[in-house]
């Protein structure tokens, strides 16, 4: 067998939910990849009242997403808290989509961002950072239905003979199995 052309593979998927996570909180995903390029896709809900962009520093929570180490993009959302939604820094190619809110009800925002991976294991890594500590009565978070896909290499398949090829096989092996019969049946004379 031999190996076909690398396509987009599924690396790491989470169908659910992760465990709800206090603000500041992290979750990392490790994964293995051939390396390239990739897409990470993601949704983080919030709880009660993260803050979204604000002129006053102190008022917006933020998001970012690292790879082995390296920030590769960060943004801040209302998800119940108020402020505007924006990307602060990625892929021109990464998009976030939110719902609108309901202040101190939580909200949700959907991303996507191409990633570079790395050939072996690469770690990402989820952080959300309050503008202080509120614990999960006022800023929790969680992430959901993460997947990432990346370079894979297919291994060719293993093909199976048409119809009309099985019965011209089988005639062949009838007909050698008479021709055998014939041969031993001629020996013994």
């Amino acid at each position: 067998m031999s190996a076909s052309p690398v396509h987009a593979a599924m690396l790491y998927t989470l169908a659910g939910a992760t465990q709800e996570f206090a603000s500041p909180g992290v979750f990392d995903a490790v994964l293995d990849s051939t390396g390239g390029l990739g897409l990470v896709t993601f949704r983080i809900d919030g709880f009660k009242t993260p803050d979204g962009f604000n002129a006053g520093a102190d008022d917006q929570d933020t998001f970012t997403l690292s790879l082995n180490g390296a920030a590769i993009f960060s943004g801040t959302w209302d998800l119940g808290g108020g402020g505007g939604n924006v990307i602060l820094f990625g892929d021109p190619a990464a998009t976030a989509v939110g719902l609108p809110s309901v202040f101190g009800q939580g909200g949700r925002v959907d991303i996507a961002t191409p990633l570079t991976l790395v050939a072996g294991v690469n770690v990402l890594h989820f952080a959300y950072d309050s503008h202080k500590p509120l614990g999960l009565g006022d800023e929790g978070w969680d992430l959901r239905n993460i997947a990432v896909t990346g370079p894979g290499v297919d291994v060719e398949p293993v093909t199976l003979p048409e119809p009309a090829s099985w019965a011209l096989m089988l005639t062949g092996f009838f007909g050698l199995g008479g021709l055998l019969r014939r041969r031993r049946g001629s020996a013994r004379i």
